[in-house]
């Protein structure tokens, strides 16, 4: 945001370093162009995304970033530290957001990051084209159809196996009893 008098940020949620957060904007004179509406319900998450013009997301401690998915879905162009885990696989490099070397220099990878942040706001164009890539992709990932079909394979497979152990059980008792 520094670089940029335009841009802004606002960061949804609530977390263990809130307060630091609030005190750094006010340390960086950025107070007024850095927004902390706090833990929002579920059902409202949804409109942050779709009034924002990027996602950006720095976490190398999530797992698979769900939230990488949920701005997808709702159209927004992500720029994320390229974690080598889940929040790599989400995105198309290049194609539905941006991801930023983490296996540099911690300044240059920060440095990275804005620059690819403010390269995108800067870029109608390309953020409409990665967004409606990401939205596309990501609803094809993870549409509630595609993923109950998941469940649904995976409990038939754990019926196969369950069956398939229980009758070598069944074979093994016969056995023994035979002796």
């Amino acid at each position: 945001a520094p670089y940029d008098a335009g841009a802004s940020l606002t960061l949804v949620g609530d977390g263990p370093d809130h307060v630091a957060f609030r005190a750094l904007a006010v340390r960086l004179g950025l107070d007024g162009r850095i927004f902390f509406p706090g833990e929002e319900p579920l059902s409202r998450v949804p409109d942050y995304y779709r009034h924002a013009d990027l996602f950006v997301y720095t976490s190398l401690s999530e797992t698979y970033g769900q939230v990488i998915s949920e701005a997808g879905w709702c159209g927004l162009a992500t720029v994320a530290l390229n974690d080598g885990m889940g929040v790599c696989s989400q995105i198309v490099d290049r194609q539905t957001g941006v991801l930023v070397r983490n296996d540099v220099d911690p300044v240059d990878a920060d440095r990275q990051f804005g620059q690819e942040a403010l390269a995108l706001l800067s870029d109608p164009g390309a953020r409409a084209q990665m967004a409606m890539r990401a939205a596309q992709i990501t609803r094809g990932r993870v549409a509630p159809e595609r993923i109950v079909d998941r469940y649904y394979d995976a409990f038939r497979e754990a019926r196969r196996h369950l069956d398939r152990t229980s009758m070598l059980q069944t074979r093994a008792e016969c056995r023994r009893r035979l002796r």
